[in-house]
């Protein structure tokens, strides 16, 4: 009973320990749904790395928050998926069913990209 025990803690313990997901990531995560939810712009903009920045001016940020609110709705939570090579990456379901946001923190805590799929993983 013992070794069944053990190797089930030690299962566990490997698991978490390779998930790699920060408290950090997940409250940046949490942040990022709800900017977008309360159309903070320029605080979902303050998230992003410079290379994000770069490609995507804070100009365009209150217009493609509008347009995906329009299309997809609000985000509704966001979930820890995967953690590979510096990149954490969470899953944000829409309110309206389908499409998903993907998004990507570096080791910088920084997002450093976003994009939406109709189809999950």
């Amino acid at each position: 009973m013992k070794p069944i025990l053990l190797t089930t803690c030690l299962f566990f313990i490997l698991i978490n320990g390779y998930s790699q997901e920060t408290q950090t990531t997940k409250n940046l995560a949490a942040k990022f749904v709800s900017y977008y939810n309360a159309d903070q712009a320029d605080s979902l903009y303050s998230l992003c790395s410079d290379e994000v920045k770069k490609s995507l001016p804070a100009s365009n940020v209150p217009t493609l928050i509008t347009q995906l609110k329009n299309q997809l709705g609000k985000l509704l939570i966001s979930e820890f998926t995967s953690a590979d090579k510096g990149i954490t990456t969470y899953i944000c379901p829409f309110g309206k069913s389908g499409p998903v946001l993907y998004l990507h923190f570096n080791q910088k805590n920084k997002v450093a990209g976003f994009y939406v799929n109709a189809v999950t993983p």
